[in-house]
């Protein structure tokens, strides 16, 4: 979990060193979250999530019953 928020948290910073990802970001949060958080802020709401958050996250969006599955290729007449 510990690595993986600092992925997340790496990818962010070098993220806002160019000038077109921060100006996306700060565009696409205006129109969606009305409400433009500084990257402290950010990064100090990705520290606070918990294994049960994702858990949490994971049933919600995550339901086997749901999935579908694609099978590109020759078609073989039913034989592999």
């Amino acid at each position: 979990m510990k690595r993986a928020r600092e992925n997340i948290k790496g990818n962010i910073v070098l993220g806002i060193e160019d000038i077109s990802s921060r100006m996306f970001r700060l565009g696409k949060t205006l129109m969606f979250d009305k409400k433009v958080l500084t990257i402290n802020q950010i990064l100090k709401k990705i520290d606070k999530v918990t294994v049960m958050d994702i858990n949490r996250v994971v049933e919600k969006y995550f339901d086997p019953a749901n999935f579908s599955a694609v099978i590109l290729g020759k078609n073989t007449g039913g034989k592999l």
